[in-house]
């Protein structure tokens, strides 16, 4: 029992604390509120985004898990961080407001992604900000973008310029993760053959 009659259970008294415990979801899943950006795809060619705001209002860029490299199960050759004039390894930014980030659009590209089969896939911010960094380690080893791709294979660090508003505000437009999946859905009956 503690202070100001308040009851405090013991450990021990908590029903399954095992499976409580194992069940408890990592710190990205728990500090993280994930997005969809599915705007950029054509026919077949799928280039979505995972956008995951923390709670600072810093958004991580990851490959989705409907995006081709990872549904086809490629392997990445490069990662060209060279966008025309821009050299995204080059970012260099200060202070508490980003100061000298490179602008982003919502269709600016960060890198393109080759891979063996010789595609090379425009990976785009989909939200509008500066950009605060570059996974570099995945220039090193690339497989980490497939493999850590809900985890540790996050591209690029984006500081939104909507920071100010509430999360919601900064990720109107995306989708939810039930929407994802519902797309996902949608996307594998359109590409499997009709049953007669």
């Amino acid at each position: 029992m503690a202070k100001n009659n308040r009851y405090i259970p013991e450990i021990y008294e908590i029903d399954n604390i095992r499976q409580e415990i194992a069940e408890f979801p990592p710190y990205y899943k728990r500090n993280f509120t994930d997005r969809y950006c599915v705007q950029f795809n054509k026919t077949g060619f799928y280039i979505d985004t995972r956008i995951s705001l923390y709670s600072n209002k810093i958004c991580l860029l990851f490959l989705a898990k409907g995006h081709s490299i990872i549904q086809n199960h490629k392997s990445i050759t490069k990662i060209d961080f060279q966008v025309g004039k821009e050299n995204r390894l080059t970012n260099i930014v200060s202070g508490k407001h980003k100061k000298d980030a490179q602008r982003l659009q919502k269709n600016s590209v960060i890198c393109f992604i080759e891979t063996t089969d010789g595609m090379k896939y425009p990976f785009c911010s989909g939200i509008k900000g500066k950009l605060v960094d570059v996974n570099r380690t995945i220039g090193k080893d690339s497989s980490k973008i497939v493999e850590g791709f809900d985890t540790i294979g996050y591209i690029a660090m984006v500081f939104p310029d909507n920071f100010r508003d509430p999360p919601e505000d900064i990720l109107n437009g995306f989708l939810t993760r039930q929407q994802y999946e519902d797309e996902l859905s949608k996307r594998e009956q359109e590409q499997s053959p009709i049953q007669l």
